[in-house]
């Protein structure tokens, strides 16, 4: 590939079968009978069909309060909805009709006008929106946005550009504009990103960092695993366990860089102490640095400790730039020598494995579930992003993140939940699942990590969105495993109280996903 990215030009070809986009109107008619029984017959349409398409978008729950309502087709691909983020949008099912539920995020578009250059697509193929960018696409996109830190990949069939602010895009502009990502549709927007963490609420899956206690409530345990060396551990979030950086205005991180730059020079001018002799005994202090390592877990609000942290895949989290920022996996594993068991609620399918990324962004089922840690005790949780123990999900595509400064790159893959209206504050480390909730085994994916809020309103002057406590619809994001963990063997111990035969003929679920292609782009 040429190295030169403004010269590339995509091919006729790549052109050829684009995605089209219909705007679906609202009909009032009496096919279905009157409004009512309509209403309820939408909910259990399981196909859409050419006489149906136009109901379904009239008197579905999800859908008859969206002011505008699209449908994509593509050769190849199932159509899905599309449904543009605005203001008071509430969407309570993931699919319907059976056909995938996705968003149109708003974001901004350089000005219109003569007064910016305008460059060439910068990749010269066709990305598929359901597959991962490849390293080239990223080295690419980072050098035609070089203020950028980060992009989302969206199977709505756009590729979102992002930035810390404001005058970042801007200045990003005026060096050129493009109209296209890959033969994709190109949008820009302002990076925000929202940790999750528990929220004390008396139950058996939430760890503190001391015992007996609630109001400091860090984390959700993961799952517990068996390393390839043999090693058993329990996973959680890093960012539960150090310090997280606020993000600040450009004055602010001027100056903070300014101090950093003259410490570090001064470094070299410090005397070095010396001794004679040293008495040959080591003594155990506490770890220097924002590091989890070390750190005693707790089960929140007793006085049963789950373990240490003594591995973490972020070895050099930040504490002074806003997350990600440092952050590979946002990962820490707990060891200690008898390990608690760990459960799925009750009537969830029994984690058995791993699924392939692959499986997630070709839309196959998905659920999120949050585990237990088996006490012998059950207690529900409500109102917290995912409200009840486990909801169905659906993929919306994926997402690269890089700051210079740290030296950091991470990828993630974007879902949004039922009811997306509730914060997900309490679900940090639960576990995206392959399957349906009525089968009885599922496929772990990886771990819910962070949510990125969706705003209705544009970004004025230099400034982030500024978004209330609560909001209408988020992506919630999981960072991408390494490669030991997915390696590793899932120790999963059977719910207190087993699923019930449902109606809908539960099934094991089995990968035939292993070996398939995850990066997009020509074999």
């Amino acid at each position: 590939m040429a190295d030169d990215v403004f010269n590339n030009v995509p091919t006729v070809a790549d052109y050829e079968n684009l995605p089209t986009t219909r705007l679906i109107p609202v009909v009032d008619v009496l096919t279905w009978g009157n409004t009512a029984t309509a209403e309820v017959r939408a909910q259990y349409e399981l196909t859409v069909t050419a006489e149906n398409e136009s109901l379904l978008r009239s008197y579905h729950r999800s859908l008859r309060g969206c002011d505008r309502v699209y449908v994509q087709e593509e050769p190849g691909a199932p159509s899905v909805w599309l449904v543009p983020v605005l203001e008071n949008i509430r969407l309570f099912d993931t699919h319907v009709g059976g056909r995938e539920v996705h968003l149109l995020p708003r974001f901004e578009l350089p000005p219109p006008g003569p007064g910016l250059p305008l460059l060439n697509d910068p990749i010269p193929r066709r990305i598929n929106c359901r597959r991962m960018l490849n390293l080239e696409d990223l080295r690419i996109i980072r050098k035609t946005f070089p203020n950028s830190v980060g992009v989302r990949v969206l199977i709505a069939g756009y590729i979102i550009v992002l930035f810390e602010n404001r005058k970042a895009m801007e200045a990003c502009w005026q060096h050129g504009v493009v109209e296209s990502i890959g033969c994709q549709n190109i949008g820009y927007d302002i990076a925000d990103f929202r940790t999750t963490s528990a929220v004390a609420v008396g139950c058996g899956y939430a760890v503190a960092d001391r015992p007996d206690e609630f109001g400091q409530s860090l984390g959700c345990l993961g799952l517990r695993l068996r390393l390839p060396g043999g090693k058993e551990v329990i996973t959680t979030t890093t960012h539960a366990f150090v310090r997280l950086g606020k993000r600040r205005s450009s004055l602010w991180l001027q100056a903070a860089e300014w101090y950093l730059r003259l410490r570090s020079s001064l470094e070299r001018f410090r005397p070095i102490k010396t001794e004679l002799a040293v008495p040959a005994v080591a003594e155990a202090r506490d770890r220097t640095g924002n590091t989890p390592l070390g750190k005693e877990v707790w089960l929140a609000g007793t006085n049963r400790k789950i373990g240490t942290i003594t591995a973490t895949y972020d070895p050099h989290p930040s504490g002074h730039l806003p997350f990600p920022s440092g952050f590979r996996h946002d990962l820490s594993l707990i060891t200690n020598e008898n390990l608690p068991y760990i459960t799925t609620p009750p009537k969830t399918p029994t984690i058995s494995g791993w699924g392939a990324y692959t499986s997630v962004l070709d839309g196959e089922p998905l659920f999120v579930c949050r585990l237990d840690v088996q006490t012998g005790n059950w207690r529900n949780i409500e109102g917290q992003g995912i409200s009840s123990a486990a909801q169905a999900a659906i993929a919306a595509g994926s997402e690269y993140t890089w700051d210079r400064a740290a030296f950091s790159q991470n990828a993630s893959l974007l879902w949004r939940t039922n009811h997306d209206q509730h914060r997900a504050t309490g679900f940090s480390g639960s576990v995206l699942c392959l399957g349906h909730l009525t089968d009885s085994t599922a496929e772990a994916v990886l771990f819910q990590n962070y949510e990125a809020p969706l705003r209705e309103v544009h970004v004025e002057l230099d400034h982030r969105t500024h978004l209330p406590e609560t909001w209408n619809v988020s992506f919630k994001g999981g960072f991408l495993l390494p490669e030991e963990i997915r390696a590793s063997e899932i120790i999963m111990t059977p719910s207190e109280f087993p699923q019930k035969a449902s109606s809908m003929n539960p099934q094991k679920r089995t990968s035939t996903d292993e070996y398939r292609r995850i990066v997009t782009g020509p074999m």
